[in-house]
Formats: structure tokens, C-alpha cells, sequence
């Protein structure tokens, strides 16, 4: 099982507005026979590290999805 984490990604607030309002996640599954289930999870860190998205995903085999998620 492979775990892949992009890190903090910095979203700061201008004028009270987040510049950012969605991200973009690529799951590509190269494997010709088996699927793959992905877990994704994200983290507001504001002091504390909150939920607020947690979205699993089956990739089928030789599959490429392109995820939307609203920060």
C-alpha cells in the first residue's frame, strides 16, 4: 500500500477571501488487472488539524480520474 501526501498546501486569506477555492487530484491506475481504492483526506490546519474532506474512490484497472475538491 502506497501512501502519498502533497504536504501542506498554504491557502492564505486576502481581503477575507481565499485565493483558492478548489483543488484538482489525479488517481491514475496503471495496472492492467487490478483496481485500486484511494482514500483522500483533507486537513484545514488552523491550530488544529480539522476534517473537511474525506472521499473514497475506486480507480479501475488502466483508469485515469481527475477529482475536484472544493477547499
Amino acid at each position: 500500500m502506497a501512501i502519498l501526501s502533497s504536504g501542506p498546501i498554504e491557502n492564505s486569506a486576502i481581503n477575507g477571501m481565499r485565493s483558492t477555492q478548489q483543488i484538482t487530484v489525479i488517481i491514475e491506475n496503471r495496472d492492467l488487472v487490478n483496481s485500486a481504492t484511494v482514500l483522500i483526506q483533507g486537513y484545514a490546519l488552523n491550530g488544529t488539524r480539522t476534517l473537511y474532506v474525506l472521499e473514497l474512490l475506486v480507480a479501475l484497472p488502466n483508469q485515469v480520474d481527475n477529482k475536484k475538491l472544493l477547499c
